[in-house]
């Protein structure tokens, strides 16, 4: 398998199976308890090889089917999150704690787990992405954000797959990056345009050396907060309901 099969069948693999899911959905600030966050993002990502003598090969991939995110406050410093990628089924579940907490900054550690249960193209995937968000005003926040990714790609058989299509996409991922993006939000509703980037050095069964490939990605994640709309609300009644006795 030459650089450019590999790179093309990496590009694939990850379409299928997550890799290309909008990252940088979310920010370091926590939902608080009870609330909830639905959202849906459109990315696009460029794949190059990094490899050398990978003559430049690159593609570019937008997601046209838009990926699903999800939150839920569990405590005023954790939330429970979730994304699925329609694509490939691939979806992940995660856990956001917010140890520091100031007026105009957050800190998040949200460490998650990913499947994708597509039979040769099956993987699963581990990451840590730490987060921070600084509040520019009372509608605008800025999220850098740092990420480590290990994946296991393969390890399925199906009747419809020779050996080497299994072999070309078994294997394991390293990946290390990080991305920058803004929020602007309004009472509930939200948009969060981001750029990140990843490097990663992917290993295949039967291939003697491994692949270096770099994914940027530009992605826009619209959504809405539940919870807090109406708890403001219910503060304002009771203060009304304070001033007429």
């Amino acid at each position: 398998m030459n650089i450019k099969e590999a790179l093309l069948l990496v590009a694939v693999a990850g379409f299928a199976t997550g890799c290309f899911a909008t990252k940088m959905a979310q920010t370091a600030e926590p939902l608080g308890d009870g609330n909830n966050e639905l959202a849906l993002s459109f990315n696009t990502s460029q794949i190059a090889n990094l490899t050398e003598g990978g003559n430049g090969a690159s593609a570019t991939l937008p997601n046209l089917i838009p990926n699903f995110h999800w939150g839920v406050g569990i405590g005023d410093d954790m939330d429970l999150y979730g994304s699925v990628n329609f694509v490939g089924w691939y979806t992940e579940l995660g856990l956001k704690y917010v140890p520091l907490q100031t007026e105009n900054g957050n800190l998040a550690v949200a460490p998650l787990v990913g499947l994708s249960p597509l039979g040769a193209l099956a993987s699963l995937r581990l990451a840590v992405p730490v987060l921070y968000t600084h509040k520019l005003n009372n509608k605008t926040s800025l999220t850098v954000m740092g990420e480590g990714v290990y994946r296991r790609r393969g390890n399925a058989s199906s009747g419809d797959w020779s050996d080497d299509a299994v072999d070309a996409f078994s294997g394991d991922t390293l990946g290390v990056g990080g991305g920058i993006g803004l929020e602007v939000k309004g009472r509930a509703f939200f948009v969060r345009p981001s750029l990140n980037y990843t490097y990663y050095t992917a290993s295949f069964t039967g291939a003697d050396d491994p692949l270096d490939i770099g994914i940027g990605q530009l992605g826009f994640t619209f959504g809405r907060v539940g919870g807090k709309v109406e708890a403001q609300l219910d503060r304002i009644e009771e203060k009304l309901d304070a001033l007429s006795e």
